[in-house]
């Protein structure tokens, strides 16, 4: 009976803390998108998270954490709580650290953005949020696309777009995920072939691109026309 108690304390537990973990989540990537938009440069047109827009996970797990040791307190489940206690005391132990560990984080989501202005391309990063500015004819590579079978394994799935430059001092970004542009009812995929069209103009720009992979690629008409469009363009 005891067993029985112990596992349906853990049930509740699991269930009510995937639901906030939930709303975390969106929350979290919805600051991570809007956050960035406050220090964009002038004539952004669009921005993308760089790597580490990944730490969001970890900012989930704190968050969850505390959430678990809250709801067990309240609902008074001592053996989650007693579960919970050695990793609890440690955060508590390091609450300096801890809080500092988690500002970095948040500090870091929010930094990390590559902005696409009219005129240059600004890349911050955690140790230089004031940004570095490349100008359009610093691209000196193009590598765009879509997932094969073989090629989603570890990656997006089969069918996805993917778009990456490499600028002139070997740094590569991907651009097919867009965290916000400036346009109200904007188009990613027409945002990209515009980019695109102005990047390609320079002479010096090598772009690995294959239309093979369209086949796995069941957008509709008018978006596959404009991959297309991307893909081809050299």
């Amino acid at each position: 009976m005891n067993i029985l108690k112990k596992a349906g304390q853990f049930i509740v537990l699991f269930i009510i803390t995937l639901l906030i973990s939930f709303v975390f989540t969106i929350g979290l990537f919805m600051l991570s998108s809007f956050l960035p938009s406050l220090f964009q440069p002038l004539n952004t047109i669009f921005w993308v998270s760089n790597g580490a827009i990944h730490f969001v996970f970890l900012l989930e797990v704190f968050l969850v954490l505390i959430c678990f040791q809250v709801l067990s307190r309240l609902f008074k489940f001592p053996y989650a709580i007693e579960k919970l206690t050695k990793f609890l005391d440690i955060i508590k132990k390091y609450s300096y650290i801890s809080f500092f560990i988690f500002m970095f984080l948040f500090y870091a989501v929010v930094i990390d953005t590559t902005f696409i202005t009219s005129e240059n391309i600004v890349v911050k990063r955690v140790f230089s949020p004031v940004g570095k500015v490349y100008s359009y004819s610093d691209v000196i590579g193009v590598s765009t696309g879509i997932y094969g079978s073989r090629d989603s394994l570890f990656m997006d799935g089969t069918g996805s777009f993917y778009y990456n430059i490499i600028l002139k001092d070997g740094i590569q970004i991907g651009l097919s995920e867009l965290s916000g542009a400036n346009a109200k009812d904007y188009d990613v995929y027409e945002l990209i072939e515009d980019f695109d069209h102005k990047v390609m103009k320079g002479s010096n720009v090598v772009k690995i691109s294959s239309e093979d992979s369209l086949v796995y690629c069941d957008f509709d008409k008018q978006y596959k026309d404009c991959l297309e469009r991307i893909i081809l363009n050299k």
